[in-house]
């Protein structure tokens, strides 16, 4: 089926899919296969079958097929036939799912889960939340709710006695190191900065230590006329022991220029809107460019 053909069937379904639908890794990577989305599985597998032979691979497959047929999603007679076996209502999540032309990613890697917001039409998106690589759950989600959602996915804690002020600069090379616990003492040498700039960045190794060197994102994708999936907008962070986060911005006219501060609520709440404001924004304009209205 054509994808515009799929994506008009989508709109005209998406109504009447309320309910929660729960996959594991194995499952949501067979069922994407077998309807043609083999790029959609590599990523949601997350490389989890590249090393496997095909014996394993064999096994992974009659294994899932067997849940998926227990689950009432797989039918083997039209499979046997060489016909789409995967009933309607799941093929609509996985449409969804691959032919989102935006979507976003909240990662949570010190507590190993990932929240990831498919647009699916107008006010409409399709929430997936992967609990340790292994657990998909999918349900749709109004558009407005999207702030909220993503700052009860994180549950921040912030305390009144934040210091806004505290911050400090990091050039490129030393950002990209923040996640491996060896590099630390290389970053701790690279860093230059004031005495309060200083004081704030110890902090700040504290807390990343204590977090297990997690660098946590919000990223923004959207494909292009190739269908090529690419980030257009990131915001990083890293979660400080007080419960609260230290937020992340460039400032392009300092060097270095990518500055980290400890972030109020109503700052954090500021960029969670701004997310959805950009994401809107980027919508229209693709649909403007593509419509020509």
């Amino acid at each position: 089926m054509e994808r515009d053909q799929r994506m008009v069937q989508i709109e005209e379904g998406v109504d009447s899919l309320e309910q929660k639908t729960i996959f594991t890794t194995d499952e949501l990577a067979v069922l994407l296969a077998t309807v043609n989305y083999g790029d959609v599985a590599a990523r949601v597998s997350n490389g989890k079958y590249e090393s496997l032979k095909v014996k394993e691979l064999d096994g992974i497959f009659d294994a899932a097929v067997n849940q998926l047929r227990m689950k009432g999603i797989w039918d083997e007679e039209k499979h046997q036939l060489q016909m789409n076996p995967v009933r309607e209502e799941t093929m609509m999540v996985l449409s969804m799912l691959a032919e989102a032309p935006f979507y976003i990613t909240i990662s949570d890697f010190f507590q190993d889960r990932l929240l990831v917001l498919h647009y699916v039409n107008y006010d409409k998106w399709l929430h997936q939340y992967v609990i340790d690589d292994e657990i998909h759950e999918f349900q749709l989600m109004d558009e407005e709710a999207i702030p909220e959602i993503i700052k009860g996915f994180y549950g921040f804690a912030f305390s009144s006695e934040t210091v806004e002020s505290a911050s400090f600069y990091l050039d490129n090379k030393s950002f990209d190191l923040l996640h491996q616990p060896k590099k630390l003492k290389k970053i701790v040498k690279r860093f230059k900065g004031t005495e309060g700039e200083k004081e704030s960045f110890d902090t700040f190794v504290k807390d990343l230590s204590a977090c297990n060197h997690s660098v946590d994102n919000i990223t923004v994708f959207m494909k292009d006329k190739h269908s090529t999936v690419k980030p257009v907008n990131t915001t990083a962070f890293v979660r400080g022991q007080d419960g609260g986060v230290w937020m992340s911005r460039y400032e392009h006219d300092k060097n270095p220029p990518l500055k980290f501060f400890q972030a109020k609520e109503d700052v954090w709440e500021d960029m969670l809107n701004d997310v959805l404001q950009y994401t809107q924004s980027l919508i229209n304009e693709t649909t403007t460019l593509q419509t020509g209205k």
